[in-house]
C-alpha cells in the first residue's frame, strides 16, 4: 500500500481534497475533508480519520518483542498434534486474513470508504489473530518471528538497492 498525505486544494477554490503522489492521479472523495492520511489500494482510496495518538501505557508489554510475543502466544495454542501440525495454523491464517479482508470490504460497503474508529478497532483485533497464527506457523517450523522479520527486511532492502521492489516473482 502507498501512504498519501492529505492536503487541502487552495488553488482551485475547491472544497474537495487533493491527493498528491508524484503525478499519479487518485480519485477524489468528498467525504475525506477531515482526514489526515489516505491510503490508496488500487483502484480504491480509503480515508483514515485523524485520531489523537494513543497514550503509551506503562506496562511489561511496552517493550514487547517478537520473541516474547511468540513465547506468550505459544502458551495459548490449543490444537490437534501441536508441534507436528503445520496445516492447522496455515488454515487458521487463511481464515483470519479473510476476516481482515471482510472488514476492508465493509469500509467500502458500509462506511463510504472511511476507516471509522470502530472498524479500525475490529481490524486491529483481526490483525492480532493473523499475528497469532503467523507465530503458530513459525513454531511449527521451529523458526522465530524475529528470523522471519529480519529475513524479509534483508530481502526487501536487497530489492530496493537493485531497483526490483516492483515486479513479479519471488527471486527478483
Amino acid at each position: 500500500m502507498t501512504m498519501k498525505k492529505y492536503q487541502e486544494d487552495t488553488t482551485l477554490n475547491s472544497r474537495k481534497p487533493s491527493f498528491v503522489n508524484l503525478g499519479v492521479a487518485v480519485h477524489w472523495f468528498d467525504r475525506v475533508k477531515n482526514c489526515g492520511v489516505v491510503t490508496q489500494v488500487p483502484p480504491f482510496t480509503v480515508a483514515v480519520r485523524n485520531e489523537k495518538p494513543l497514550p503509551e501505557k506503562k506496562s511489561p508489554m511496552t517493550q514487547l518483542t517478537f520473541h516474547h510475543y511468540q513465547q506468550q502466544a505459544r502458551k495459548t495454542a490449543v490444537y490437534p498434534n501441536q508441534g507436528k501440525n503445520l496445516t492447522y495454523p496455515i488454515l487458521g491464517l487463511a481464515g483470519e486474513t479473510g476476516e481482515v479482508a471482510d472488514h476492508v470490504k465493509k469500509i467500502f460497503r458500509d462506511d463510504n470508504g472511511i476507516v471509522t474508529p470502530q472498524r479500525k478497532k475490529a481490524l486491529v483485533k483481526e490483525l492480532g489473530d493473523v499475528l497469532w497464527y503467523l507465530a503458530a506457523i513459525c513454531n511449527e517450523l521451529n523458526v522465530t518471528l524475529e528470523t522471519v522479520a529480519k529475513t524479509n527486511l534483508k530481502k526487501l532492502q536487497s530489492r530496493k538497492i537493485r531497483g526490483t521492489l516492483h515486479g513479479k516473482g519471488d527471486n527478483r
